[in-house]
């Protein structure tokens, strides 16, 4: 039977005191719902939304801001690819900022940057203008993916972890939805919807900074940053939320796991290198076709003969499919392997696609949208935590940076890939290797582990080694 120590609140380490790793596994996972205040799902919700939203504002502007700024349909590549270098670079520089000063300052730095490329996108005079901005909003969406996903995996209870990666998760989903509603008002109604539909994200930013001192720390980044009391005075006040006063339980007796590595090296290690590069070639899979289809689909739709109205209102799809799938996530997150869903999902998008590309009829574009947003919707909150929850604290956003991030190149190249295969051998071509690009995604994504319910430190060590951390444990079940 498991055997815990009883601590007395009072014996609260001090900075640099022995709290361990192991310590705040076992305190945060014996948690039975969400142990802080619900403005921290608001807030990170909030800066998902908004990042979600310029993620799908590009697809629906671009045309039109081609138009009104002079350029041609082959700066839409430009554009589009340059964004996702953006995602890249902000990645990786994000995570060198919330692994070394903390989760808050990654989310800080992210929604800031993600904020200000926006509003110089919207009022952009010129494609070269327009272009730059999009590059400076790229990176902050790029950190605000990988940085959410590791401060919710780290905050969250082992036993509900899906379910709250993917609440925070739905807005960002709603946020992509809205989209295209607004634009099918907006742009051809307005010569300056476009502008509109970019300026949005803005608001974003204000309330963040409006919110920013509700956050906590991660307690797995405070103790291993040798500040214990901090993490100390975050884990107490979770457990007296839950009306849980005593006793306090610390790490299972005789079973504590060594010091985890402190700097990001452990990335590159035997037993973690192949999970990094099997994550970033199932981003890698994903992105290239996904950002295609969001990125350059409305412009295809116009180029093989439909009207600008006609393509913006078969992507209305997406709207319904993407809200759809974030709530089937929250639903499914934490009943069955989170791989399992989003391979299934995949596969059947890659379905969809091959009949777009024998019968592009309004029904069928309008379906192919539809699940494209459904697979975001599902893959985004379960295979982000599945990807944070394979990597150990000291480099877990940059696991996701590198994973998620470089990832991206694939929806970097993707647009040049696309728009030549598409003037090589025509519009049924680009869907047919768009559409097996995602039934090459859902094998891969089978090959990762089961982590559903488990504590993060037993997931990133090797199979068959044991941890010294505990599964999730209840205050009955102590003795």
């Amino acid at each position: 039977m498991l055997v815990a120590q009883v601590v007395n609140p009072a014996d609260s380490p001090k900075d640099g005191g022995p709290m361990r790793i192991d310590d705040v596994a076992v305190r945060i996972d014996r948690l039975q719902r969400w142990p802080y205040s619900p403005r921290v799902l608001f807030i990170a919700g909030v800066s998902f939304f908004f990042a979600y939203f310029d993620i799908g504002n590009i697809g629906s502007a671009l045309p039109a801001a081609l138009k009104a700024l002079h350029a041609t349909t082959a700066s839409a590549t430009t554009v589009v690819s340059v964004g996702l270098w953006g995602y890249i670079v902000g990645g990786l520089i994000n995570s060198v900022v919330a692994d070394r000063y903390g989760r808050r300052a990654g989310l800080l730095m992210a929604t800031a940057l993600y904020g200000v490329g926006s509003l110089v996108n919207a009022l952009a005079p010129s494609i070269e203008v327009f272009t730059i901005a999009r590059f400076v909003s790229g990176l902050g969406i790029g950190a605000t993916l990988g940085v959410i996903s590791t401060y919710m995996s780290e905050l969250a209870p082992a036993a509900s972890r899906g379910r709250y990666m993917a609440r925070t998760t739905l807005p960002a989903l709603v946020g992509y939805a809205l989209v295209p509603i607004m634009s099918v008002w907006l742009i051809p109604t307005f010569s300056w919807g476009w502008r509109a539909i970019l300026v949005v994200p803005v608001a974003g930013v204000v309330i963040f900074i409006l919110l920013y001192r509700s956050l906590p720390e991660s307690p797995r980044w405070l103790v291993l940053h040798g500040r214990s009391a901090e993490a100390e005075k975050i884990l107490r006040a979770a457990e007296v939320r839950e009306g849980l006063d005593t006793p306090v339980l610390s790490s299972p007796t005789g079973t504590q796991s060594p010091e985890p590595a402190r700097d990001i090296r452990v990335l590159f290690s035997r037993r973690v290198l192949p999970w990094m590069l099997l994550f970033f070639v199932i981003w890698l899979l994903n992105y290239l076709p996904v950002y295609a289809v969001v990125g350059l689909g409305t412009t295809l739709l116009t180029e093989h003969g439909f009207s600008l109205a006609k393509s913006l209102q078969m992507t209305l799809g997406s709207s319904l499919g993407i809200v759809l799938g974030g709530l089937f996530a929250m639903w499914v997150a934490d009943r069955v392997p989170r791989k399992v869903p989003a391979a299934v999902v995949s596969g059947l998008v890659a379905v969809c696609l091959g009949l777009v590309a024998i019968a592009p009829s309004s029904p069928v574009i309008f379906a192919a949208y539809f699940l494209v947003a459904f697979q975001i919707g599902i893959f985004a909150p379960l295979m982000y935590l599945l990807t944070a929850e394979h990597f150990p604290t000291a480099g877990r956003t940059t696991a996701m940076a590198l994973c998620n991030g470089v990832g991206h190149v694939g929806g970097a190249i993707g647009p040049f890939i696309v728009l030549a295969l598409y003037r090589a051998a025509g519009f049924s071509a680009v869907w047919v290797f768009l559409g097996a690009l995602f039934l090459l995604l859902a094998v891969t994504t089978l090959v990762a582990r089961n982590t559903t319910g488990k504590a993060l430190e037993t997931v990133t060590t090797e199979p068959g080694v044991e941890s010294g951390t505990a599964p999730p444990v209840r205050p009955d079940r102590v003795s």
